[in-house]
């Protein structure tokens, strides 16, 4: 039973105390089967004379879930074993709750995916109050759903449509709200309380069991059988369709879980959810979540490791350039606690980023995020300003994010230079032009460093830091903890010409403009792009972006990169504009947008598209193999160039950074395993098709060719 601590007291309440060895967390894998194992039979053996049972842990987290190293390794041919052992860990937990004595969930701290599942098989839960502590079923998130009783649990205890929306989402919640979503049932704001309140419970409830085990016991809301429930289960397929596209399988496979566990007996109810996660955990979607889960964490553990080398963090920030970029930067910098100064040389433009700022933090609180006052102290954290002054010499870092120009860029940043403190480090938001370039004249190019904010800054978690040839270790080090206090994800690059993420998107681009040069429909590059994972197909996401906007990055990126560039005298982005399209921004673009009620959201632009047929080659249908491959192969040759090249470090960062930053198919795993997936040999072989009439696009490296040779990967 090493452990699992168990301590009976004076009261007969025995204590559980969880604490596996030779391990940061719990987890539930097969050592912690043999350790319930061990205590269940020890409660057994003493049963006549327990009071009640507390379950907690000995880390500082209650338990962080399954063994996803585990559930990798599984394969379709291992899955009978895996219902076996996923059969004896329900079975584990039926046993607790049918003891015939009250068990208590004592949770003093985060309880994830199957920790959450233990707790829900106790018939008391009361979590300690405290910043960081989460409960949640995420495993949606993972490609798989929660198996060890966590749907059937959950509907019996809070009804099937609220339930549902937690499960398909894989939310995750503070103690305080999975108290008001009645998945927990009592606060304490100390461990003295929490198991003050444990005791007594167990004291006045010394007959407790699980209500559903109760004959009489109703689901709240109804089963999935009952007219209540009708329209909510006439919808959600739909739901759950239009949000995956059929591409994951997992909510899907959720919500018919969670609907049969309604009409059965709970023990049933249970052999269906085995069955359910059964059929999900060897799948390719679920693996590849799982990776990139990994590929995440790892990341994260990166940044975490430079931001613990920087003595102090950011106490004030200062942005230069208030415009959507600048504002929303400012924004993010109050809202998570950081005190921001907004400098513009025009009062138009400090209005811009101060109601930018302002319509995000109204948004919050009509959507009950926020109160009223939170709101007003945020606002009142941005200072807006036209000039520079003393306060100036006291921030910790300065983010510049003027017009992307490379004179006026070096113009600000040197004036910024002059009217900060000595210690302050300079970060530019610029999404193509080299840092290097940009420190020239700068009289400490060592505290400057690139910054590269994805726009809208609020939503997209992703944030490159650059690199240039004179940024110190300890620039480097500030920046990643500044965007880290943001709530961003960092990944550190080296400096090129449009840095990683755009560098990609780059080549990823130049495949449309020649496919639709050769005759592709960019409806049908779009639509297949959606249905291979990405959130939007090139051409909209070209209108999202702004057109001029992928012109000026064309601009820069083809002169760095001219094996990636058209060979036509105009790009399809030029052609628009000369329309007087610039997309989503001013409502014209490859499509029409912001259309008339009741029109369709997203309509073609007929003008756009009777001018490329006047100049491309005659429309023609290609293969919806032949659209992916055209615009995916290019892009996965610039990754392998950007890998060899030293731009990012390792293909974990890359494939996160292009998940962060641009939607990248989560389910795919990444653009390394991607190319992974399909096998380089292979990949050499269909670049290879391609390079002989369409040029060095898809001309692989020497080093692709001779991983195929050998048959490595990317992640070997």
């Amino acid at each position: 039973m090493s452990g699992f601590k168990y301590e009976k007291g004076a009261d007969n309440i025995v204590i559980v105390t969880m604490d596996m060895p030779g391990q940061p967390v719990n987890i539930m894998n097969a050592a912690y089967e043999a350790m319930m194992k061990a205590t269940l039979a020890r409660l057994e053996s003493d049963i006549d004379s327990v009071a009640g049972i507390i379950l907690t842990s000995g880390k500082n987290t209650f338990f962080a879930g399954g063994d996803l190293n585990a559930l990798l390794a599984i394969e379709q041919d291992d899955r009978a074993g895996f219902f076996d052992q996923i059969e004896r860990l329900k079975a584990q937990m039926r046993r607790l709750e049918t003891f015939g004595k009250p068990v208590v969930a004592a949770i003093n701290g985060t309880a994830m995916g199957a920790g959450l599942e233990i707790a829900l098989a106790c018939h008391h839960r009361i979590a300690l109050d405290k910043p960081g502590i989460q409960l949640g079923l995420p495993e949606v998130t993972l490609g798989i759903l929660p198996g060890c009783g966590g749907i059937v649990r959950l509907v019996r205890k809070i009804g099937l449509a609220q339930a549902l929306r937690l499960l398909t989402e894989g939310t995750v919640l503070s103690a305080a709200a999975a108290r008001s979503a009645g998945i927990v049932d009592d606060l304490a704001a100390d461990a003295d309380e929490l198991f003050a309140k444990a005791k007594a419970w167990i004291q006045a409830n010394p007959a407790a069991c699980q209500p559903f085990d109760v004959k009489s016991y109703r689901i709240p809301g109804g089963t999935a059988a009952e007219s209540a429930n009708a329209n909510l289960l006439l919808m959600a397929p739909a739901i759950a369709f239009k949000k995956t596209r059929g591409l994951m399988p997992a909510p899907a496979q959720i919500l018919a879980v969670a609907a049969e566990s309604t009409l059965v007996d709970v023990d049933t109810a249970l052999r269906i959810e085995s069955r359910g996660i059964t059929k999900l955990v060897a799948t390719p979607e679920a693996k590849n979540l799982i990776r990139t889960f990994f590929s995440s964490q790892y990341l994260t553990k990166c940044a975490t490791d430079r931001a613990r080398l920087v003595a102090q963090p950011a106490a004030r920030a200062a942005v230069i350039g208030a415009g959507i970029m600048g504002g929303g930067i400012a924004y993010q910098s109050a809202f998570t606690g950081t005190p921001v100064i907004m400098k513009d040389i025009a009062q138009a433009g400090l209005d811009l980023g101060i109601n930018e700022a302002d319509k995000l933090l109204s948004r919050r609180v009509k959507n009950g995020q926020m109160s009223a006052d939170k709101k007003a102290a945020t606002l009142g954290a941005i200072e807006p300003t036209l000039e520079y002054g003393e306060r100036f010499k006291s921030i910790d870092v300065l983010v510049e994010a003027v017009i992307e120009n490379l004179a006026v860029k070096r113009a600000v940043l040197a004036e910024a230079e002059r009217n900060i403190g000595i210690s302050t480090i300079i970060c530019s938001n610029t999404s193509t032009l080299p840092i290097s370039e940009l420190a020239q004249g700068l009289q400490r190019p060592q505290q400057f460093c690139g910054m590269h904010f994805f726009n809208p800054v609020h939503a997209m978690p992703l944030v490159e830091i650059i690199r240039g040839r004179q940024t110190s270790d300890d620039t480097i080090n500030r920046a990643v903890a500044y965007a880290l206090s943001l709530q961003k994800q960092p990944v550190v690059v080296n400096d090129c010409a449009g840095f990683f993420v755009n560098r990609l998107l780059f080549a990823y681009f130049a495949g449309f403009l020649r496919l639709v040069q050769d005759g592709a429909d960019y409806e049908d590059v779009d639509r297949v792009m959606e249905q291979w994972g990405w959130p939007m197909g090139p051409a909209y996401l070209a209108d999202v972006v702004g057109l001029d906007t992928m012109q000026h990055c064309y601009d820069v990126l083809s002169a760095a990169y001219p094996r990636c560039a058209s060979t036509e005298s105009k790009t399809w982005y030029q052609v628009i504009m000369e329309l007087g399209g610039l997309g989503q921004k001013n409502g014209k673009g490859f499509y029409l947008h912001g259309a008339a009620d009741g029109q369709p959201p997203k309509l073609v632009n007929p003008e756009a598209k009777a001018r490329i047929a006047e100049t491309a080659q005659p429309i023609r249908k290609f293969s919806d193999q032949e659209i992916v491959e055209r615009i995916m192969v290019g892009m996965a040759i610039e990754l392998a160039y950007a890998l060899e090249e030293g731009i990012v470090a390792s293909p974990e960062e890359a494939d996160v950074a292009l998940l962060y930053g641009v939607g990248f198919p989560s389910f795919r795993g990444g653009l390394a395993r991607w190319m992974d997936f399909v096998g380089l040999d292979a990949f050499c072989r269909t670049a290879d098709n391609y390079a002989t009439w369409l040029g060095p696009l898809y001309r692989v490296t020497d080093r692709q060719r001779d991983m195929a040779a050998h048959v490595r990967t990317f992640y070997s």
